[in-house]
C-alpha cells in the first residue's frame, strides 16, 4: 500500500540509530514510513540526500517536516523518470542483445562447414555472466556513487543529478544497442550465406525484417507510435509462417 516505504525505512533504519542515538525512534519512523516510490537503482541519491537532511536538521535542531517531504517527493518524481528510461528502456535490453550477440559470435564456426544447431552450456552460461555483468556493473557503481553524491550534494547541484549527463547517456547506450542489434542480424546472414541456406524461407523472412527496420525509421520520422510497427510486423511475419 506504502510501495517501497518499508524497504525505504530498513535502508535509513541503521543510519536514524546512529545520528538520534538513544532517542525514541517512533516518530521518525512513522514519517518514513509514508508513502516512497522511485527506482530501486537510483533510489541511491534520496538516500544520501535524506540523510544528509537528517544529520544537518538533528545537529541544528531546526527539523522541518514540510522541508524533508517535498525534498523526498522532488527525488522520488526525478529518479523514477531518469531511472525508467536508464534501466528499464535502455540498459536491460542493451543488456540482452549484448548477451545474445556472445553467444551468436561463440556459437558461429567460421572455419568448417558445418552447423551446430544447439547452443552449448559452456556458451550459454558465458552469455547468462555478460547479461548479468552489462546490467549489474552500472547498476552498483550508479548505487554507490548516488549514495554518495547524494549525501555531498546539496539542492543547487538537485543533490548529485547534475554530476552526470543523464540524457546523453542514455542516448549513446540507445545507438550502442541499435550497432550490437545490426551485428546480430549481420552474424546472422553471414552464417546463412556461409552455409549456402538461401531458401525461400530465409529470403521471405529477411524482407520482413528488413521491412520491419525500414518502417521503424519511418515511423519515428512521422511520429507514429512504435506500436503499430510491432502489429504490422507481426500480422507480416505471421502470415509469413502460414504461407510456407
Amino acid at each position: 500500500m506504502r510501495f517501497q516505504s518499508i524497504g525505504f525505512t530498513f535502508v535509513m533504519l541503521p543510519y536514524l540509530r546512529k545520528i538520534y542515538k538513544k532517542k525514541d525512534l517512533r516518530p521518525v519512523l512513522t514519517r518514513y514510513l509514508e508513502n516512497f516510490n522511485t527506482h530501486p537503482v537510483m533510489a541511491s541519491y534520496a538516500y544520501g540526500a535524506l540523510a544528509r537532511m537528517e544529520k544537518d536538521d538533528v545537529a541544528s535542531q531546526t527539523f522541518k517536516r514540510s522541508e524533508w517531504t517535498i525534498t523526498k517527493v522532488f527525488m522520488m518524481s526525478s529518479l523514477a523518470s531518469i531511472g525508467d528510461r536508464l534501466f528499464w528502456d535502455t540498459l536491460r535490453p542493451l543488456a540482452f542483445i549484448v548477451a545474445l550477440l556472445s553467444a551468436v559470435l561463440l556459437h558461429m564456426d567460421l572455419f568448417k562447414y558445418s552447423h551446430r544447431v544447439n547452443l552449448g552450456l559452456t556458451e550459454a552460461m558465458a552469455a547468462a555472466a555478460i547479461y548479468l555483468l552489462v546490467y549489474n556493473v552500472p547498476a552498483f557503481i550508479i548505487r554507490w556513487k548516488g549514495l554518495s553524491l547524494g549525501y555531498k550534494s546539496d539542492s543547487d547541484d538537485c543533490y548529485g543529478l547534475l554530476a552526470f549527463d543523464w540524457n546523453k547517456t542514455i542516448r549513446l547506450l540507445k545507438l550502442a544497442g541499435f550497432i550490437c542489434t545490426l551485428a546480430v542480424v549481420a552474424c546472422t546472414l553471414a552464417g546463412q550465406f556461409l552455409y549456402l541456406n538461401l531458401d525461400v524461407e530465409f529470403l521471405l523472412l529477411a524482407s520482413v525484417l528488413l521491412f520491419f527496420i525500414m518502417f521503424s525509421f519511418l515511423a519515428d520520422k512521422i511520429n507514429v507510435p512504435v506500436v503499430y510497427v510491432y502489429i504490422i510486423t507481426t500480422v507480416l511475419f505471421s502470415a509469413a509462417v502460414l504461407i510456407l
